[in-house]
């Protein structure tokens, strides 16, 4: 899969190579992703500090923390095989927030400081990868990985 752009029902979609860097720690926002096909894993940190925190697989979505607080990224995120990834662009979610209920726009704030506070705290660590703890077993595995999810997210996010 080439590394480019193509239009996907009104979104566009982002292709990266297999180690192509997605987010770089302290980008500066301007979208979030949907993972379409392939794989993209998140990780804080540098040298024995380094945490894999997740992989993102079809369906999942990524780089929304920072999209929606608007502040530096704290992660990176690096595509481990060649990934096709629907762009959800800032304004759209900055729309999306400011008409949601007033409940929902102070959760999201407090989950997004919430998980910047624990990725600072796992930066200053070192320890397991997260990503060896076995987690999968706990996940539905009929929901992981569909085309009904990448539909699915897209069509919450259109608000259709």
């Amino acid at each position: 899969m080439p590394g480019g752009d193509i239009d996907y029902r009104g979104f566009r979609t982002r292709t990266f190579n297999a180690g192509d860097i997605i987010i770089r720690r302290g980008d500066t926002p301007n979208c979030a992703y949907i993972v379409q096909d392939g794989e993209v894993i998140i990780a804080c940190g540098q040298g024995p500090s380094r945490h894999h925190l997740s992989m993102v697989r079809p369906g999942g979505i990524f780089g929304e923390i920072a999209a929606i607080d608007g502040k530096p990224s704290v992660i990176e995120a690096i595509a481990t095989i060649d990934t096709a990834c629907l762009v959800v662009p800032l304004e759209l979610l900055n729309e999306k927030i400011a008409n949601a209920d007033p409940f929902l726009r102070a959760l999201l704030r407090i989950l997004g400081r919430n998980l910047r506070t624990v990725i600072k705290d796992l930066d200053q660590r070192d320890g397991p990868q997260l990503a060896d703890i076995p987690i999968d077993d706990a996940l539905d595995s009929d929901d992981i990985g569909t085309t009904k999810q990448v539909d699915m997210h897209q069509q919450r996010i259109e608000g259709v």
